[in-house]
């Protein structure tokens, strides 16, 4: 009948309305496929990293809404397949299976600049570069770290890894001697993914005294000079939110390093806070959620102390 009337069609667009779901990871051919690009987005925000650059040799997995993923680990050794024969039974393998809980923690940090600020040529991608360039420190500060888990830090690589002191002289031999230290923990049943993380200086310096050594060295400005550390990095597994830097132009902010709610549970506002929107301002706001660990014992070393 609308259609049979004139100007019925737009009548028609709205009885025939259908419901659309938001995107998400799980649903194909709406936002499924935008989660596959999410790695690689994720790594390229965070280029002056060396986790990052970590992270993209090692194994990944998808970021769990409900805050923990269990990775499969093994306690085995890989071994070949046995070649069969036609039509002859094919042997059976049974693999001991570990869990490694992933438990994401967040990251993050607020700046406030003003309209003024925001407008002017470069002012509001400078602040996201510099939120960006925090977040790159930040990770490698954890990712580097030997801290414990707690319920808002997440424990770092070096977490329970006994420091091997450096070998005296500071020539080639004791470059030699602090790596074959390192390969002596990593080095068995291996990926072939190892890589050498180290201060910038320091890995530097690596390339101009010793430059026939081959192995990869990258350097990080959470890691000391002084300090070598050797990782396995295909033995590594990760999860990941993206670094996403958001714009509010409504924002209630307690303008404090070490902000409190609003309004507590008692009444007690925090002092002083902003209300973005009535001061013209614009709130920029960075947040990364992070979990990482090691599929396998001994995929980290650390020599400390180094000569060379």
């Amino acid at each position: 009948m609308l259609k049979a009337i004139r100007g019925g069609d737009d009548a028609l667009a709205l009885l025939t309305r259908a419901t659309v779901a938001p995107g998400n990871t799980a649903t194909s051919g709406w936002a499924a496929q935008l989660a596959h690009t999410a790695f690689g987005d994720y790594l390229g925000s965070l280029a002056g990293s060396a986790a990052s650059q970590i992270m993209a040799l090692g194994m990944t997995v998808p970021f769990i809404a409900a805050n923990q993923y269990i990775a499969p680990t093994r306690n085995t050794a890989p071994a070949t397949l046995p070649w069969v024969g036609e039509s002859a039974p094919i042997p059976v393998r049974a693999f001991d299976f570990q869990g490694l809980l992933l438990k994401p923690k967040k990251m993050g940090a607020i700046s406030v600049i003003s309209r003024e600020l925001a407008k002017r040529a470069g002012g509001q991608s400078a602040v996201r570069q510099m939120l960006h360039e925090d977040a790159e420190l930040a990770l490698d500060s954890a990712y580097f770290s030997d801290a414990a888990e707690d319920n808002v830090t997440h424990a770092g690589l070096l977490n329970g890894v006994t420091p091997i002191d450096g070998y005296a002289g500071g020539d080639l031999s004791a470059f030699q001697e602090d790596v074959g230290a390192i390969l002596a923990v990593i080095g068995p049943r291996n990926s072939g993914r190892i890589v050498y993380v180290t201060g910038h200086y320091a890995a530097e310096r690596i390339s101009l005294k010793f430059p026939d050594f081959k192995g990869a060295v990258i350097g990080s400005p959470a890691v000391a000079d002084a300090t070598l550390i050797g990782i396995d990095a295909g033995s590594l597994v990760h999860s990941f939110g993206d670094f996403d830097v958001d714009a509010s132009t409504d924002a209630v902010v307690h303008m404090n390093d070490d902000p409190l709610e609003i309004v507590a549970d008692n009444g007690a506002v925090a002092d002083p806070t902003r209300s973005v929107f009535q001061t013209d301002c614009v709130a920029l706001r960075i947040l990364g959620d992070v979990a990482f660990g090691a599929r396998k014992p001994n995929a980290v070393a650390v020599v400390e102390g180094v000569t060379w």
